[in-house]
Order: C-alpha cells, then structure tokens, then sequence
C-alpha cells in the first residue's frame, strides 16, 4: 500500500508548475497501485504466501467482487465530500470492473448461493451510488409555490 500512498502524495503536491497530464498520471498510478494492494490482501487470505496457486473457492471470488466495491465506495464517499469530480469517476471506473466481473466471471464461475448473494450484493449497492447521486450530487430544486 506503500506505493500506492507514495504515489496519491506525488499526485497530491506535484504543484502547479508541473504538467497536468503528470499529476493525472500520478493519480491513476496511485489508484491502480491501491487496486492492485487490494486483489493481492485478497489473495493472500485465501491462498496464504503462495500466490501463484489455483483459485481454492467460489468464496474466493465474491470477496473479490466486495472488496473491489467497498474500494469504489470509499472513493465515492470521499469524491463527495471533497467534491472531487476525479475520485468520483475513479470510484465508477472501478464499480464498472466490478459489474463487468459479476456478469462475466461470477455468473460462469460461482454457484448456488454465491451467486445469488453476488448480484443481490451488487444490485443494492448499485441502487444505492444512485440514490447517492440522485440526492447529493443533484439535487432536485427547491419547489416554488
């Protein structure tokens, strides 16, 4: 997580005489570094200090799925309150991942009830980043009487 901070820092205070495309390329190095920390803490639960093993257990995929939206969510609560527009599309950039992982991994790949709580899980917090945006983000004007 180290390089993923590093780099956020780097970003963060690259300073107004540097390019922006630098400090765009900062931040997108620091999201997939934090991305890339993340799939591989996952990993690392489920498979201990061998990395390179097979997949042991369709558990093993939904916490992927979970984590990945827990991370777009944190990147959505703090786009919002900061008012960032970056970390908001961060946060639906990784949520896209997510979608297209759910529908085209997991629908193959896991069974029975892993399935289900998949896109259950997934549809709730879809439903609720646009409740999120629909009442924080645009918000419906006062009614004049």
């Amino acid at each position: 997580m180290l390089p993923a901070l590093a780099a956020f820092a780097a970003a963060r205070f690259a300073g107004e005489g540097r390019p922006v495309w630098l400090r765009r390329a900062l931040g997108g190095a620091a999201l997939a570094l934090a991305f890339a920390f993340l799939t591989l803490f996952v990993r690392r639960a489920f498979a201990g200090p061998e990395l390179d093993g097979p997949f042991e257990s369709d558990a093993e995929w939904y916490v992927y799925s979970a984590v990945w939206l827990v991370f777009a969510l944190a990147l959505l609560t703090v786009g919002v309150v900061r008012r960032s527009q970056t970390l908001r599309l961060a946060s639906a950039l990784i949520a896209v991942l997510v979608v297209l992982k759910v529908f085209l991994l997991d629908l193959a790949g896991l069974g029975g009830v892993w399935r289900a709580v998949s896109f259950i899980g997934l549809g709730g917090v879809l439903i609720g980043v646009g409740l999120v945006y629909q009442r924080l983000l645009f918000p419906k004007p006062a009614a004049s009487a």
